[in-house]
């Protein structure tokens, strides 16, 4: 096997149907063609699946943002930011001083028979927390408590008289190849919102990381925080007084399907010095593919690449800037009559060239200022499967 993809409904009913996809790919056979056939499958898949409410399915996927190939991929497929989470993770070298808590409040280790208000509580501490559905008793045993990596004895709830009105549900993962010692993750830490802003999450916070300290079983590696109410102000101060590293993030991207038609629209996304360029796929005239062949010594001089004679024709929404002081092929290094500018970017995860002579950038060319021109190393419609009218996204400025 050298690649697979996961797809899962949401078992919990939604305004819209979301659907999430997990893929993988053997290194060997990266940047091959089988991220876009895979990713090409699951929307035909999603399109074929059964939607009895009749609104749209949309599909969620997430990676790493810094693995620019892969928000590229999915982006050209019509995909869209939505969220950014990151994993934060802070040493276990001391302890941690423990804020007092309100006279009606006290923490207790987590108690098993009292599964079903834990639950209770995490879920009025969730509502509202952007993509976490309203979990049922069988989804909390499932994925949250019924796991192995579970700890009742590091896990704890926030206490009112006999009512749960806190949890932190906290997991401590088997110890990874290449790793002398295990994962501790403190999974979720919530608070019910009538008890905010109290300092009861502070408190179970603290009281994590120093019980985390006391096992041993973690030093020196770090204990990793991943699900919390930190999207709310009143929950984002608990944090502050800890040494907390990111190291670790990853962006959910989204697309809405309808039927048959890909609701997605042409967009230039400014991402700091890194543009993000979202257009479709038209047919081109084909007279750079001969000028790429005929001046291929100078195109490999300037880019590195041995390019594909024949380029990728993207129009945008709006008219393509180049950037100043770009890369240039002067009529005069091959006596000729016409000038080229040479962006470097990628589309797919590869390294792609956009040409735009100086006739076109002026308005006067055979293209209108809202067509770019890929040029990489290989025939771009033939190793993708391309056709006019597909969604695409090009990056400049990596």
């Amino acid at each position: 096997m050298v690649a697979a993809v996961l797809v899962l409904l949401s078992p919990v009913p939604h305004d819209d149907q979301v659907v999430s996809f997990l893929g993988a790919i053997h290194p060997d056979q990266c940047n091959r063609g089988l991220e876009l056939s895979l990713s090409k499958w699951v929307d035909s898949r999603v399109r074929r699946a059964q939607n009895n409410n009749g609104n749209p399915r949309r599909i969620r996927a997430s990676c790493d943002p810094e693995k620019r190939s892969c928000v590229a991929l999915l982006e050209g497929l019509g995909f869209e930011p939505v969220r950014y989470f990151h994993r934060m993770c802070v040493t276990l070298q001391e302890s941690v001083h423990e804020p007092t808590l309100p006279s009606q409040v006290h923490l207790a280790s987590w108690d098993l028979s009292r599964s079903s208000q834990a639950l209770e509580a995490f879920n009025n501490a969730f509502t509202g927390h952007w993509g976490l559905p309203i979990l049922t008793q069988e989804m909390w045993d499932k994925t949250i408590v019924g796991v192995p990596q579970f700890r009742p004895d590091l896990s704890l709830m926030a206490m009112s008289g006999s009512g749960v009105i806190g949890v932190c549900v906290n997991w401590v993962l088997p110890i990874a190849e290449g790793s002398r010692h295990p994962q501790g993750w403190i999974e979720a830490i919530g608070v019910i919102p009538e008890w905010r802003g109290r300092g009861v999450a502070d408190a179970m916070m603290a009281r994590t990381l120093n019980d985390f300290s006391r096992t041993g079983e973690l030093r020196p590696h770090w204990l990793w925080i991943r699900r919390t109410c930190l999207a709310r102000s009143s929950g984002i101060h608990c944090f502050r007084p800890l040494t907390l590293r990111v190291p670790t993030s990853y962006v959910v991207i989204s697309a809405v399907r309808d039927g048959a038609f890909l609701l997605a629209s042409s967009a230039i996304l400014q991402q700091g010095e890194i543009m993000i360029l979202q257009g479709v796929v038209e047919s081109g005239i084909g007279n750079f593919g001969t000028w790429i062949a005929l001046l291929q010594d100078h195109y490999k001089r300037k880019t590195g690449m041995l390019l594909f004679p024949g380029t990728l024709n993207i129009r945008l929404k709006q008219a393509f800037e180049l950037p100043e002081d770009c890369c240039r092929l002067e009529a005069e290094e091959y006596d000729g009559a016409v000038s080229v500018n040479i962006v470097p970017c990628t589309i797919f995860g590869r390294e792609a060239v956009i040409l735009r002579t100086d006739k076109t950038d002026s308005g006067d060319g055979e293209h209108p200022r809202e067509i770019v021109e890929i040029a990489t190393d290989i025939g771009l419609r033939a190793r993708y499967g391309l056709r006019d009218g597909d969604v695409v996204s090009i990056t400049v400025g990596e």
